[in-house]
């Protein structure tokens, strides 16, 4: 049977997030660059994370019944927080875990999933290319690619960046948007880690890493903790702290034929990213016209533009076009990553990006606030996997 997303069902009445919590990623990575000794690992960061999204919440441990792990390994991260669960698993991406929570829902396994991240990466010393990069199966893909001369993610991002560059005319000035507006974005919020304003001038003095990306297009490397509570649509109409925002929309895409061979990736993730975005505004019943802000798994800035194109919200080659005409950064027309990103607030592999949505769909955000926002839309793009999901306010 031919793909086609309309058959999709919708998850609009299903499930609602109506606990966040975060750790203060600025004043973790303080201590790490001090050399104090870490202020926990990945287990203390995970529980800090769900003790915030609890009290965000107005719930206690005893309400979890069901818990998706992302990063932290989910049957000890159970036991350490010693949760007495009817359904757990683990998954690493936003739309998996997402999909997990979702379905423990609606079948009736779980009615409050809390999907609790945590990692201590910038303390452990974790390396993610070069010669000491850490060789698990969570980066294997760095290791398919090494017969090309790449050992790292930024190795091979890279030259899909410079194809783009050269077939469609993109400049280094117009990289430069993407992390200038950022860090405009992450200047307004006390829990970023970068917070100092960049020019221009910052961006082209930035030292190249892998050209043409420069260090300011590089996300951080830091530690932190990330939990969001989902849970049934009935139980979060009655509870009282915040009004739910709604998984509306999950989408996944995947090409992996010739990934090795480095096909997808120079075709720009087209077949993957369109059908991710696809499925999810289909699954929300809205389109690219409707989103309010949007925020993407921004581990280099130069992806932000093909992205945007097979999403949906400008033509093939146009993306710095539109970014320049409408702007990303406070006060645009087209905000992006309004918290500062994984370039600026903190790498949290997309699940800061999720806190922050749910943020700004509550009217939460203070200074970084998007007026009238109704719409979140976060898209990311792995190698040969994209996944993407929106939430929206409740009708």
């Amino acid at each position: 049977m031919a793909y086609d997303p309309k058959l999709l069902k919708t998850g609009t009445d299903v499930a609602a997030i109506v606990g966040i919590g975060e750790t203060d990623f600025g004043a973790d990575y303080a201590a790490a660059r001090a050399r104090k000794p870490p202020t926990t690992d990945m287990f203390g960061y995970a529980a800090k994370g769900l003790k915030l999204a609890l009290e965000d919440a107005g719930l206690k441990a005893s309400d979890i019944d069901g818990m998706v792990a992302a990063l932290v390994p989910w049957m000890r991260v159970e036991e350490v927080l010693g949760l007495d669960l009817q359904f757990s698993w683990g998954a690493f991406w936003v739309h998996e875990a997402m999909t997990l929570a979702i379905d423990a829902i609606s079948s009736g396994r779980a009615e409050c999933v809390a999907i609790i991240y945590g990692n201590a990466y910038r303390s452990s010393g974790r390396q993610f290319g070069g010669p000491n990069a850490v060789a698990s199966e969570a980066v294997l893909h760095y290791y398919w690619y090494r017969p090309w001369g790449f050992t790292s993610q930024g190795a091979f991002d890279s030259v899909v960046v410079q194809r783009y560059m050269e077939k469609y005319g993109l400049k280094h000035e117009e990289i430069g948007m993407v992390p200038i507006a950022q860090r405009a974005w992450a200047s307004l919020n006390p829990r970023a880690i970068m917070r100092n304003p960049i020019t221009l001038e910052d961006y082209l003095r930035s030292p190249f890493v892998a050209a043409p990306l420069r260090l300011l297009d590089y996300c951080l490397i830091n530690d932190g903790g990330v939990t969001l509570i989902v849970t049934s649509l009935d139980r979060a109409k009655r509870l009282k702290n915040h009004p739910p925002i709604v998984v509306k929309g999950v989408g996944f895409g995947e090409d992996n034929a010739d990934m090795a061979q480095f096909r997808p990736k120079l075709n720009f993730s087209r077949k993957q990213m369109t059908r991710a975005a696809q499925e999810a505004y289909q699954m929300a019943g809205v389109g690219p016209e409707d989103i309010s802000a949007f925020y993407y798994y921004d581990n280099f800035s130069g992806e932000l533009f093909y992205m945007l194109e097979n999403c949906g919200y400008c033509q093939e080659g146009r993306a710095a076009e539109f970014i320049r005409t409408k702007g990303i950064g406070p006060g645009g027309k087209f905000p992006v990553n309004t918290s500062g990103g994984m370039l600026s607030e903190a790498y949290m592999h997309g699940w800061n990006a999720q806190a922050e949505m749910v943020r700004q769909l509550r009217g939460e955000a203070g200074p970084r606030q998007v007026p009238n926002a109704r719409y979140c839309h976060f898209m990311l793009n792995q190698n040969a996997k994209a996944g993407s999901v929106i939430y929206g306010r409740m009708s």
